[in-house]
């Protein structure tokens, strides 16, 4: 049996790195903590805009672009048969 990690989120690696919280980032950016929480777990996938947001709150530590990829690596990982 496999047990397969996930991959872990650049944002997500900012904010434990930093010792920040969700609700942190959350607020300096103006959506909910739940919100960072799904972009963090690959359930939800931000907009440009928001993504760009991100990067400007990390203060360009995370891009935008890696945010973006990170959904889209983990989506195609996910749809894999097992």
């Amino acid at each position: 049996m496999s047990s397969k990690k996930s991959p872990i989120h650049p944002l997500y690696q900012y904010r434990v790195f930093r010792d920040l919280t969700q609700e942190h980032i959350a607020k300096s950016i103006g959506v909910s903590r739940a919100h960072i929480s799904g972009i963090e777990r690959g359930t939800h996938v931000p907009s440009k805009k928001l993504a760009q947001a991100i990067e400007q709150a990390t203060i360009g530590v995370v891009k935008a672009e890696d945010i973006l990829l990170f959904h889209d690596h983990y989506s195609e990982e996910n749809s894999k048969p097992k």
